[in-house]
């Protein structure tokens, strides 16, 4: 199922042309049961992997001795080539030699493609990566009109759609608790919690600690028994609490005799 939000406009615009794939769907629908004025389009695709029928590739392989062997190959043979009575003449005869050496220098490959691409991991950098090539695949089309370049694209394009959701099949497939990973899988991807990488490992005293319940109590632990020295510089250490007293509550005088009797007298109340 792929569920894309469209506006339906004066030529109903169905935003297909923006979608890489080079499959029929089975049925379109247009819902617009939505509380904005935009409306849901559902396309059903058959949900069968088949391999992709044989693809020949030809491509030329550029190496830095191929590059040295034309090179000599030049300096050797543009001496001998002849003058000619004209310009065409000589331009002639500089772009046979020249074509001459660069397909004997510069032989093709090519390679029979018979298995489709295949994205099992649904893993951020991975996808990251795979992004940023769809992008260059999709500059690339502006001058690279080849049918097999436009097949390779289509097919990447949809194989990277659909890497994700996979990716997500596979986590509450091969989890214990299939409802917690969901929820889980739901407030990652909706970035109510932050993700953090699974793979956690603490090193204390050579020992490994990698379930949470260790690092925590490990972390617990360290921040109980912390010198008092440690945090003296810290604006919650005792030095800044008995500073913080001092500037704040009012301090306590001892007096003498003498200083008790001018205190009375202060507070002995006024006759009218």
């Amino acid at each position: 199922m792929f569920m894309e939000p469209t506006r339906i406009t004066a030529t109903s615009a169905t935003c297909l042309d923006n979608i890489f794939t080079n499959i029929i769907p089975i049925s379109k629908n247009i819902i617009s049961k939505l509380d904005s004025d935009h409306c849901g389009q559902i396309i059903q695709f058959e949900n069968v992997k088949k391999n992709v029928s044989k693809r020949k590739i030809t491509f030329v392989p550029v190496t830095s001795n191929r590059i040295e062997k034309m090179r000599i190959s030049l300096v050797n043979d543009l001496p001998f080539l002849p003058s000619g009575a004209t310009p065409n003449a000589m331009y002639s005869s500089f772009f046979n030699t020249f074509n001459r050496l660069f397909h004997s220098i510069f032989t093709s490959k090519s390679v029979v493609i018979t298995d489709t691409l295949n994205f099992s991991e649904c893993d951020r950098v991975e996808l990251h990566k795979n992004r940023q090539k769809l992008y260059e695949l999709c500059a690339e089309r502006q001058y690279n009109t080849g049918d097999e370049f436009r097949d390779y694209v289509k097919l990447f394009s949809k194989n990277f759609k659909r890497a994700c959701p996979r990716g997500i099949q596979n986590k509450i497939k091969n989890s214990s608790n299939a409802i917690k990973t969901t929820w889980n899988i739901i407030n990652e991807e909706t970035e109510r919690v932050t993700p953090r990488n699974n793979n956690l490992k603490l090193d204390v005293d050579n020992k490994a600690l990698t379930t949470d319940f260790e690092v925590a109590t490990a972390f617990k632990t360290f921040f109980t028994n912390i010198p008092v020295s440690t945090t003296e510089s810290l604006n919650s250490s005792p030095d800044m609490a008995l500073s913080l007293l001092k500037e704040n509550v009012p301090s306590v005088t001892i007096l003498l005799n003498s200083g008790m009797l001018v205190a009375l007298t202060l507070l002995r109340p006024l006759n009218y």
